[in-house]
């Protein structure tokens, strides 16, 4: 349950902030964590069908296809913005 409660928040920030601009402005002062993930560097190492045959990259297909119910099956099929950077907070 830990996995799963983990994944949907990340989930949930991880499309909260994959539209085509940049959201960095949109984080607030005072947000105790930020990290930044740069996807386009990701991809330029790994290709996305390459993580997908991965371990890590099959286990989140399968909990993508899980929490859509079937609608999302790969992280191809998600709106995430694979060329540019995502931003994580945390307020505490």
């Amino acid at each position: 349950i830990m996995k799963r409660i983990i994944f949907y928040i990340s989930f949930i920030y991880f499309s909260q902030f994959s539209f085509s601009q940049d959201l960095i402005t949109k984080i607030p002062a005072n947000a105790s964590v930020v990290a930044s993930f740069n996807s386009q560097n990701f991809i330029s190492l790994l290709s996305l069908e390459d993580f997908a045959n991965t371990t890590i990259g099959a286990e989140l297909n399968k909990m993508l296809g899980k929490e859509t119910r079937g609608r999302v099956l790969s992280l191809k099929k998600t709106a995430f913005d694979f060329s540019r950077s995502s931003y994580y907070f945390m307020k505490m």
